[in-house]
């Protein structure tokens, strides 16, 4: 009633304007907005008609003043609306089928997890988009595949504290493992890679159906294969390519890029293996079979 009285004497409104429904709107799209900026803008409008005698240009003054407060109003409650959906729809996991059941060794048991399934006082960064678990000749193991999607990253120049604002998306694998008469997972050795991307086209991310957990030489201690992407570009040009492979603590590696396959026009596609791959015949001839499954970027989702 106070508020009622004191904006009563702030504006001189003719009879047709029934000021308390106006403000009664004004009012209600303030509570829905939850903005302190409405009421600043509110009170700063009306505090304008102070003092002013011409009826009919109030008039036109009053109603462009609450078109305009509604359309603030509406915009900051819409964007309210919109950040109230996203937080809804945060997931701590998202799972993308990276796994590669069918290459995988039939003869190991695989576990794919949840969110939920994966200990709790294990560390790792990202939105989770693969783990699974099983047991070799190690031990216990738990592969967490994550992303982190594209954010903002300060790109300082060189001696100097200033910066560009760029674009940045990583990507990371974690193997954790529990040996016997251990109780507890510990981490074994963790992949990160990142995409500094300011381009139209960008992809940092795990090929679909490309994971896998096999035992090529079957000496019982299994071997995990990572493809991964990542595509910076405005054009036609193939992205970085990478498989790396660890057996137990022992890292490998094929790297180079995409491939357009389109015919006899197809290009890209080539890579390079690691030194430690030239005399290893039997994972070498495994990753390039590899590589040339995964290579095309044809009908892929980057």
């Amino acid at each position: 009633m106070a508020l009622a009285i004191k904006m009563k004497h702030i504006v001189n409104i003719p009879k047709p304007f029934r000021f308390s429904g106006v403000l009664a709107k004004v009012i209600f799209f303030f509570k829905k907005a939850k903005s302190s900026t409405i009421a600043f803008v509110m009170v700063l409008f009306f505090n304008t008609f102070k003092g002013r005698k011409n009826e009919s240009k109030n008039r036109k003054t009053v109603w462009f003043g609450y078109m305009f407060l509604i359309l603030i109003c509406n915009s900051v409650f819409s964007q309210n609306q919109i950040n109230s959906e996203k937080f809804k729809q945060l997931e701590p996991s998202i799972l993308l089928g990276i796994w590669d059941k069918e290459n995988s060794d039939k003869s190991i048991k695989i576990d794919s997890l949840s969110y939920d399934d994966i200990p709790k006082y294990l560390n790792f960064r990202g939105i989770v988009i693969e783990a699974l678990k099983w047991t070799d000749s190690l031990g216990e193991n738990i592969l967490v595949q994550s992303v982190t999607g594209r954010f903002n990253w300060k790109n300082y120049h060189k001696d100097s504290t200033s910066y560009i604002i760029q674009d940045k998306s990583e990507l990371y694998v974690y193997l954790f493992q529990k040996k016997k008469r251990e109780k507890k997972f510990t981490e074994k050795w963790k992949i990160y890679d990142y995409n500094e991307c300011f381009g139209v086209d960008w992809y940092t991310g795990f090929i679909q159906k490309a994971t896998t957990i096999t035992d090529v030489n079957n000496d019982g201690i299994t071997e995990i294969s990572i493809p991964y992407v990542l595509i910076c570009r405005g054009g036609m040009d193939p992205g970085i390519m990478k498989i790396i492979m660890y057996e137990n603590n022992t890292k490998y590696a094929l790297t180079g890029s995409t491939m357009f396959c389109i015919g006899e026009d197809s290009y890209g596609g080539k890579f390079r293996p690691s030194e430690n791959l030239v005399n290893n015949k039997k994972l070498k001839d495994f990753l390039t079979k590899r590589w040339n499954i995964h290579k095309c970027e044809n009908k892929r989702s980057y």
